[in-house]
C-alpha cells in the first residue's frame, strides 16, 4: 500500500489554472511613449565600435576572396562583400543627410524668421544638388548622368508599351 497509485492515461488531465495573473505585460520600448524619444546621435556614439568591426569584416572578406578557389564559393564571398559595402555606403549617406538637415535647422534658428521650414520637395532638391556636387568632386558625374538617362529611357519605353497594349 505504500506504492503510488497508477493514474489512467485515458483520463484527461485537469486544466492548469493561472493562479497569479501576469501584472507586468511585456512592452516594446520602440513603440512605448514611456521609454522617451530616440536620440540617434547618442545611439550612434554608443555603438560606434560596430563601424570598426564592419570595416574589419570587409578587410577579412577581401583577403578571403583572394584565397578562395571555387567559382561558386568565390561568388558567394563576392556577394557578401558587396552587401557589406552597400550597407556601409547607405549608412554614410544617411549620416550625411542628417548632418545637412541639422545644419539647415541651425541656420533657420539663427535667422530672424525661426518659424521657417523647408518643404520636403525643396529639401530633396538640396540633397540631390549635394549628391551631384559629390559626384563631380569624385569625377563620376558623367557616368551617373549617363546611367540616369538610360534609366529614364527604359521607364519611357515601359510606359509607351503599357499604353499600346
Amino acid at each position: 500500500m505504500s506504492s503510488p497509485l497508477e493514474v489512467s492515461s485515458k483520463k484527461k488531465p485537469k486544466l492548469m489554472r493561472q493562479v497569479v495573473k501576469n501584472v507586468n505585460k511585456p512592452r516594446d520600448p520602440r513603440f512605448d511613449e514611456r521609454a522617451g524619444t530616440l536620440n540617434q546621435a547618442h545611439v550612434n556614439s554608443m555603438y560606434s565600435f560596430l563601424d570598426e568591426q564592419r570595416r574589419d569584416e570587409i578587410q577579412k572578406l577581401k583577403k578571403k576572396l583572394k584565397k578562395t578557389k571555387g567559382k561558386e564559393r568565390k561568388e558567394e564571398v563576392q556577394r557578401a562583400l558587396q552587401s557589406l559595402r552597400e550597407k556601409a555606403r547607405a549608412r554614410k549617406q544617411k549620416t550625411e543627410q542628417q548632418k545637412m538637415k541639422s545644419q539647415r535647422n541651425k541656420t533657420a534658428r539663427k535667422s530672424k524668421n525661426s518659424s521657417f521650414h523647408l518643404k520636403s520637395s525643396d529639401s530633396k532638391k538640396l540633397e540631390l544638388l549635394y549628391k551631384f556636387q559629390q559626384l563631380k568632386k569624385e569625377g563620376k558625374l558623367g557616368k551617373a548622368l549617363k546611367n540616369r538617362r538610360k534609366r529614364n529611357i527604359e521607364k519611357d519605353k515601359k510606359k509607351l508599351s503599357a499604353t499600346h497594349n
